[in-house]
């Protein structure tokens, strides 16, 4: 098969689990037999900004082909719309056309919309070469990746009015899209780290980053532009033939948000091994070190509810509450240990007994929660998080509450530990060779089946 990943970018360019993800499988599937191709868009270009194309990189990486949408549309991740009519101008696509023409693609694999342009896609359809998705985040059906802004969320009540909110949240939107597409965008992204980093550690002294909002009135003029981006995303999603959902969360929040789409839920994996590393020794330390992994201060991802949990068990010696991810400091309490950001993640993972993903937004998956189980570390799951679908039911909470008693019931560690792998069982952790598999199965079954319809 011949198969082209549409994704946001490679390293060191882009990073997270979703470009970690795209560079294993792909790497997998050439591993299989297939001929695979990387595409990402590229940097916009001050002229012919109407004409976009694709340049094949010099570099491949693990082997992979990786190829450039020079001039694709703007990209936004969280930064809301510096423009709507620009996110959605008219490309001139021949060159990129003639490009997919050349490579005889069988498959595209979208894990993101953002950057494409709606007449390349649309002909990628028209042509016959089937369209597959993969839900990392919800760009598209939402204007930013989490249906979350100001501490809420919106995947249930995705209103002009919500879309109003993130384009209106942060400055300087035009400057930040040119900065993140550009191809020395790895540089600025380090000495802004930097400069962060110093700022944070010298002169924050915490507290919630969340901004309030202000819900003023949205004028007539910017709900026709809404309106207008968001049937151009409504098109673009109707391009696809098949969404991959990473967890029962996202398939729920796309189903809740687009209307008769076909789909199943296919859980991603970036593992190499499905063999799990479960530890031997009971643990001497009467405190079990409960893990948390993310930004600080933010609610996103649960900071607070972690926080609060220390408070709460402060005035008992049953459990430290370890942070790591982030480069602030925290106010301590007698039961917090801060490791701040690393870098080797065994090393990370050995310093907790357990992990709690505490996200309170829709979170499409969370690989964290496969690489700690994978080093036997047990998993509590927020039942926002994705992810839960590999956890226990008795592991799962819906609030605060609901975490101490969770926590609460851990009468020993040991107790704990083998009675939490005993009822999750070894059906949860796939490798991404049995992953790559059974995708590939997915490809020709549904490609097969559009064959039928068309002969019939």
């Amino acid at each position: 098969m011949n198969i082209l990943h549409y994704t946001i970018g490679i390293p060191p360019l882009r990073k997270g689990g979703a470009v970690n993800y795209v560079v294993k499988l792909a790497k997998q599937q050439i591993l299989d037999g297939n001929q695979v191709t990387i595409l990402y868009p590229g940097s916009l270009k001050i002229f012919s900004r109407n004409k976009s194309s694709i340049t094949t990189r010099r570099n491949k990486i693990n082997g992979v082909n990786v190829c450039v949408l020079t001039n694709p549309l703007p990209i936004s991740i969280d930064n809301g719309f510096y423009s709507y009519n620009a996110f959605t101008q008219k490309r001139n696509v021949d060159t990129a056309i003639q490009f997919l023409k050349s490579r005889k693609i069988d498959i595209v694999h979208l894990h993101t919309i953002t950057g494409m342009p709606l007449e390349l896609l649309e002909y990628i359809k028209k042509s016959g070469i089937k369209v597959f998705y993969t839900t990392h985040d919800y760009l598209g059906i939402s204007p930013n990746r989490l249906f979350y802004v100001d501490g809420k969320d919106y995947s249930n009540n995705n209103t002009d009015k919500f879309w109003h909110i993130v384009n209106n949240s942060s400055k300087h939107k035009k400057l930040k899209t040119y900065v993140f597409q550009s191809r020395y965008y790895s540089v600025f992204r380090f000495i802004l780290k930097k400069i962060l980093n110093f700022v944070r550690l010298n002169y924050q002294s915490g507290g919630d980053t969340q901004k309030e909002i202000s819900s003023f009135d949205i004028s007539d003029n910017e709900r026709k532009q809404i309106a207008h981006i968001r049937n151009y995303y409504k098109k673009m999603f109707s391009c696809v033939d098949h969404f991959l959902f990473n967890s029962t969360i996202s398939k729920d929040v796309f189903q809740h948000n687009l209307k008769d789409i076909d789909g199943e839920v296919i859980h991603i994996t970036v593992l190499e091994s499905s063999n799990r590393n479960l530890r031997k020794k009971g643990k001497k330390d009467h405190r079990i070190n409960i893990g948390y992994i993310g930004p600080y201060y933010e609610k996103y991802k649960g900071f607070y509810t972690m926080y609060n949990a220390a408070g709460h068990y402060s005035d008992q010696a049953s459990f430290n509450f370890v942070f790591m991810g982030d480069t602030k400091k925290i106010t301590e309490k007698n039961n917090i240990i801060n490791l701040g950001m690393f870098t080797n993640k065994e090393n990370a993972y050995s310093k907790i007994d357990l992990l709690v993903i505490a996200s309170e937004c829709k979170e499409t998956f969370g690989l964290i929660g496969l690489e700690a189980i994978q080093n036997g570390v047990p998993v509590i799951s927020s039942s926002n998080a994705g992810f839960k679908d590999l956890v226990p039911n008795r592991f799962i909470y819906r609030n605060q509450e609901e975490l101490y008693k969770v926590l609460d019931g851990i009468n020993t560690y040991n107790n704990f530990y083998y009675a939490y792998f005993k009822q999750s069982g070894k059906s949860n952790l796939e490798s991404i060779k049995d992953h790559s598999k059974k995708i590939e199965k997915i490809y020709k079954r549904y490609s097969c089946s559009m064959r039928t319809e068309n002969a019939n």
